[in-house]
């Protein structure tokens, strides 16, 4: 088995440094937990409502991925409980943490930390993309406290690069700001550890040859990396929710309920909500909740598509098509709008809509089945 990839924090000590720069761990990350002391605290935090949008939908993107490596690869997993220590907020029990191995070569593929109490409710999770040789190349991660859970506490992108006996990452959060990076391994013999939490780093230290061997070949931005959809075009499933049972559903709907009464400023709870009522059949009250989503965030796409499925299935078609062009607006990369889109156009009979758009979905998609039998049918080459 593959050793499970290096976490962005780790004690300095096992290294000896060869040079280092502001020699720390972001004491916020919360990938091994937190102390009691610092649970017990628990600040008041003012947030940013577009920070709360844009790191709730990271973590809902980051969940896409670990579904696809579920579609994708056959998965073993490992599974352990974990909490915080007795008398800190979640108590000792209060998670069991998953990891999701790939069965044939053995790599660590994702780990969440699924709460005990709460039905499919995400702790912790962190998501892991390797390249051809099995070397992680991007990792996502994004932590909750184990209260206010009105946005994630935490949210990274570790963009991985290797040189030689070095291995490299630089980090970014959910907003695109720089927060740490880190070199470690051997340099000409010598151990090199070299980290910085501070940007831009001294031009001096830029502009070296060790600094460039280690960091050259990232990116200064997050860029395109900052989505996790990015490596999801037109492969994305909906809804995301796949309760197993009537009885699974149903205390979902209750628990999106319950949170939505916690923070009615969730719109992407909403979302939640209308995505487990069109899985129930009740397309009315889906509506409602897409549209009350979207009272909150009048952008928030993913509502626009929830609405123009449940629209469609209402029979109420041409509301669905225009639900759909919203959100197509927005997500011009997703293959699952455009099918559906031209779905609904075929509906209405018109062919050539219908044709125009399973087409550019199946140029997102090649392996989308739904367009393919849908362009056969109308008698053109899938």
């Amino acid at each position: 088995m593959s050793p499970a990839p290096a976490t962005p924090c780790h004690d300095a000590r096992r290294l000896t440094a060869r040079r280092a720069i502001a020699l720390s761990c972001l004491a916020g990350l919360l990938l091994t937990g937190t102390s009691s002391a610092a649970a017990q605290e628990a600040p008041a935090i003012r947030a940013n409502p577009d920070t709360v949008r844009n790191w709730n939908r990271f973590v809902d993107g980051v969940y896409q991925l670990h579904l696809q490596h579920l579609r994708d690869t056959e998965v073993r997993t490992e599974s352990r409980p974990g909490g915080y220590p007795e008398g800190s907020l979640g108590g000792p029990d209060f998670f069991h943490e998953v990891h999701y191995y790939d069965a044939a070569t053995g790599r660590l593929l994702s780990r969440i930390q699924w709460e005990r109490e709460q039905v499919q409710t995400i702790h912790s999770i962190q998501v892991y993309l390797h390249d051809d040789e099995g070397r992680v190349r991007v990792d996502y991660y994004a932590a909750y406290l184990p209260v206010f859970r009105n946005a994630p506490m935490n949210t990274l992108v570790n963009l991985h690069a290797y040189h030689g006996e070095l291995r490299a990452f630089r980090q970014f959060d959910a907003s695109g700001n720089r927060r740490y990076e880190q070199c470690r391994g051997r340099l000409e013999g010598e151990s090199l550890w070299l980290d910085a939490e501070f940007f831009p780093v001294e031009e001096t230290l830029a502009e070296s040859d060790t600094y460039q061997r280690c960091f050259g070949t990232l990116q200064e931005q997050a860029g395109e990396h900052i989505d996790p959809l990015h490596y999801l075009r037109g492969t994305a499933q909906w809804p995301a929710i796949r309760p197993d049972s009537e009885a699974a559903l149903d205390q979902l709907i209750s628990q999106y309920a319950r949170k939505s009464g916690i923070t009615p400023l969730r719109a992407d709870l909403r979302v939640k909500g209308g995505d487990a009522r069109y899985l129930k059949g009740d397309d009315p009250q889906a509506i409602a909740h897409y549209d009350a989503a979207l009272e909150i965030d009048a952008d928030l796409y993913e509502a626009h598509f929830g609405r123009g499925m449940a629209l469609t299935r209402l029979g109420r078609v041409e509301e669905g098509i225009e639900a759909m062009d919203r959100y197509l607006a927005q997500a011009p990369g997703s293959a699952l709008g455009y099918v559906q889109r031209g779905l609904a156009h075929l509906a209405l009979d018109r062919q050539e809509q219908a044709v125009t758009d399973l087409r550019r979905g199946l140029t997102l998609d090649p392996d989308n089945a739904e367009a393919r039998a849908a362009l056969q049918r109308l008698g053109q080459d899938g």
